[in-house]
């Protein structure tokens, strides 16, 4: 049996200031591909515990999905928390970093260009997968038992970049 968990991240949703529609859409996906998923987890924007959290899932199952946190704001954390979880570091995309150049110019404060361009930070080793809507990529990577991707919050930011990574399985 594969296995599959889903991470939704956002305080927004843990909350209630947000429905979480992506744990039901990516739930069925997944079992139409033959996945079982054992967890569903929505968490805060809060990097320490959103690193436990992809510690033991990814312990834990063959897929890990994670929707959320990939954005230029703040309080996206999704990249950090995955590469202290796994060890892996972040390294600046340059291919990504020209692609957003254009969009960080148009903020007026440097901190705001710069984290517009966070968004090119990619664990060394992940597959990136390229926005077709929004500014974040998503991005896939293998653990030490199978797959963590992490995918934007955005529903119609999400749903082609989650057809691309279900193609791989």
């Amino acid at each position: 049996m594969r296995t599959a968990a889903i991470v939704t991240v956002g305080s927004e949703l843990v909350e209630g200031l947000r429905i979480d529609t992506n744990t039901s859409e990516i739930a069925r996906a997944l079992n139409a591909v033959g996945l079982t998923v054992l967890e569903a987890t929505s968490v805060g924007d809060q990097v320490d515990l959103l690193t436990e959290v992809l510690k033991r899932t990814t312990a834990l199952c063959d897929l890990v999905i994670v929707t959320g946190g990939l954005g230029p704001t703040h309080d996206d954390v999704t990249r950090e928390a995955a590469s202290k979880a796994l060890g892996v570091p972040l390294t600046r995309d340059p291919r990504i970093e020209e692609l957003l150049t254009p969009i960080a110019q148009r903020h007026a404060q440097p901190e705001a260009a710069e984290q517009v361009l966070t968004q090119a930070d990619v664990l060394d080793g992940a597959t990136v997968i390229d926005a077709t809507t929004g500014t974040a990529p998503g991005l896939v990577v293998s653990t030490q038992r199978g797959t963590l991707a992490l995918l934007p919050g955005p529903p119609t930011e999400m749903r082609p970049m989650l057809a691309k990574v279900l193609e791989g399985i």
